[in-house]
């Protein structure tokens, strides 16, 4: 526990910093989740979603939340990945399976030897 009064204070701040990071984090991590979701289900129906998933991308380059870089790239793979499902339409089942174990297996585990974090697939 701090002791002096600028501790804290610094204590205090840092919760609140740390409050607001989690639910940037979640909201990133949902509108890019709907995202997936919509062009699952409907790929022609896709430009809602892809304005908000860039709206909260920008929003957290705004406040220094992540890189420019970052939120760029991740925006190119959108992108990306939705003008590959355009050109090619693939049978929704597949995708909706696939955004579906990928929501199930998305929790990170340990390696046995290790002490590092590793994304199932």
């Amino acid at each position: 526990m701090p002791n002096t009064s600028s501790a804290k204070k610094a204590l205090r701040s840092s919760l609140k910093k740390h409050e607001y990071n989690l639910t940037t984090k979640y909201k990133i991590k949902n509108s890019l989740k709907d995202l997936r979701k919509v062009v699952a289900i409907d790929p022609t129906n896709y430009q809602k979603s892809l304005d908000k998933a860039y709206s909260v991308l920008d929003k957290a380059v705004k406040t220094n939340f992540i890189h420019r870089n970052k939120a760029d790239r991740k925006k190119s793979r959108l992108a990306l990945a939705i003008a590959k499902i355009l050109a090619n339409p693939v049978d929704k089942t597949e995708i909706l399976e696939k955004t579906e174990t990928v929501e199930k297996t998305g929790k990170t585990t340990k390696k046995s030897t290790k002490n590092t974090k590793v994304k199932a697939k």
